[in-house]
């Protein structure tokens, strides 16, 4: 089942990583590394451990892809590809608000493109 799932070459190590992110996941958030789950809620500390899963299934399957010979290189190239990517999700949906000098305005270039159109709707 779990090489359906993401395809791994070596079953032993995809299915201990599989039971290792989410487990990390349940660690950190209940250990208080982003506040209590008191202060942060129960939906929302669910939403931190699911986010923290797909992460780790991304990095695994970047990490299978360098495996097999898709990259330029070893598995620095796997910290490189994750950190750009990171840079793009960013980049892209970050609920950040920046002052730019024409008034606040969002980070994020999609949330930005909505919160414009709203604007533009409403004038």
């Amino acid at each position: 089942m779990c090489r359906q799932f993401i395809m791994c070459e070596y079953r032993g190590t995809c299915c201990s990583n599989s039971c290792r992110i989410p487990s990390t996941a349940i660690a950190y958030v209940l250990s208080g590394m982003y506040g209590s789950v008191g202060q942060l809620g129960v939906g929302n500390a669910i939403l931190i451990i699911v986010q923290f899963c797909v992460a780790g299934i991304i990095v695994m399957c970047l990490d299978e892809l360098l495996q097999k010979g898709y990259g330029l290189g070893s598995g620095i190239s796997l910290f490189i590809v994750t950190n750009i990517y990171e840079t793009i999700i960013w980049k892209a949906f970050s609920p950040m608000m920046i002052n730019a000098g024409r008034g606040p305005e969002f980070e994020g270039v999609v949330i930005a493109l909505f919160h414009l159109q709203a604007l533009l709707w409403w004038l």
